[in-house]
């Protein structure tokens, strides 16, 4: 049976200068009472909503790490209002324009005079394969209570969280500069325990990716296990692939979010400057983020609270650049002597690779049998190295 291995695709966008972004914290909701449902589509783990603007419906990323943001190949000719610095998470950084929209709707929701920075969405695979318009970030909720329901698909957008009927205890939210990005504070457990502060994004479809600033204290606190470090390159942010580096694979014994603990979870570190918790934490339970109290409630699933998600490590693991799949990293010691970092994966158990295919890239299966690089000069027996 093939089994899916990790691509990781990062997208978190960084406002180098939260004092120049004020415009990012205005609009308002038109409607002062208001409890309505959204729902949406999940494509490999990304939560998709439809979004009205100007009697036109568009695809839209809904992420939490992200500010508004305008797809300029479908939106032309919209009026800048300035330009902001903006940086990626492998910390590439591109001046953005800003544009305001007077107008848009979520179902029956009106969101007025919002700032959206404006990206030419063709420049960037992942966003261009996902054939998005724009991206919808946690700016436009700042004072709202919104609840994810990934089973159901539906967010649930209240100004009162009364309405909402949540069964699960409140924890403290940190909310950060006019983007109102959410942080969540998790707890893991090893020999020792230790408590970190992690941004929870929405356009991150997996479930922890931990800041190499954080690992750096983590990894002496006996809280993360069988850790190995490797050069890698792994991420691909919104201005492209990050530089080769040392990259972590380790196990969190036990991973606390709320009242839910998680087992044995196998996460990577990254070069984004905060640890971050994705949608995959949605396969677990109801999120619910109070941004008006400043306050998250996490439900979990039939009222499971214990899930152990041990599973062993992958061989190695695929990234993108350059339009090509390429070895992102080398985990497993006994393919350091027939893989480097940068090879082009051309063919998988006897199947050619379309590069120029995003399902095929973004849907990449883990070889059973066999596998080629660099234009099939060289075949690896998996087995062989297992």
């Amino acid at each position: 049976m093939k089994s899916k291995i990790l691509i990781l695709f990062f997208f978190l966008f960084s406002i180098l200068n939260f004092s120049q972004s004020k415009l990012l914290g205005e609009g308002s909701i038109k409607q002062k009472s208001y409890n309505e449902i959204i729902p949406f589509e999940i494509e490999r783990g990304n939560i998709i909503i439809q979004v009205q603007i100007e009697e036109k419906i568009y695809r839209f990323l809904f992420d939490t790490g992200a500010p508004n943001l305008l797809n300029t190949d479908k939106f032309t000719n919209r009026v800048s209002a300035g330009n902001l610095m903006t940086s990626d998470s492998n910390s590439k950084g591109q001046t953005l324009s800003l544009t305001k929209v007077p107008s848009f709707k979520l179902a029956n929701l009106t969101f007025e005079n919002f700032y959206f920075l404006k990206y030419e969405f063709s420049k960037n695979f992942v966003f261009n394969c996902l054939n998005l318009d724009g991206i919808i970030g946690s700016n436009s909720f700042k004072n709202s209570v919104v609840k994810i329901d990934f089973q159901q698909k539906k967010l649930y957008v209240t100004d009162n969280i009364k309405n909402l009927n949540i069964r699960a205890k409140g924890n403290k939210m940190k909310l950060f500069g006019h983007q109102k990005l959410p942080f969540l504070e998790l707890t893991m457990k090893g020999t020792n325990t230790v408590k970190e502060d992690v941004l929870f994004d929405t356009g991150y479809s997996k479930l922890y990716t931990q800041s190499n600033r954080a690992f750096a204290t983590f990894s002496k606190e006996k809280v993360l296990e069988n850790i190995i470090t490797k050069k890698a390159k792994l991420s691909v942010g919104l201005f492209g692939t990050d530089q080769e580096s040392n990259k972590s694979i380790f196990t969190i014994p036990n991973f606390q979010i709320g009242e839910s603990n998680l087992q044995n979870v196998v996460a990577f570190t990254s070069n984004d400057e905060n640890s971050k918790i994705g949608n995959e934490i949605l396969k677990f339970g109801k999120l619910t983020l109070d941004f008006i109290k400043s306050k998250f409630y996490f439900e979990t699933t039939d009222f499971k609270q214990n899930t152990n998600l041990e599973k062993n490590y992958p061989l190695f693991v695929p990234s993108y650049e350059n339009g090509k799949l390429i070895v992102g990293m080398i985990i497993s010691e006994n393919l350091n002597s027939v893989l480097k970092i940068g090879d082009v994966i051309t063919s998988i158990d006897d199947k050619k690779i379309n590069h120029q295919d995003c399902e095929e890239v973004l849907n990449f299966q883990f070889p059973t049998e066999k596998m080629q690089i660099n234009n099939d000069k060289n075949e690896i027996l998996i087995k062989n190295y297992r």
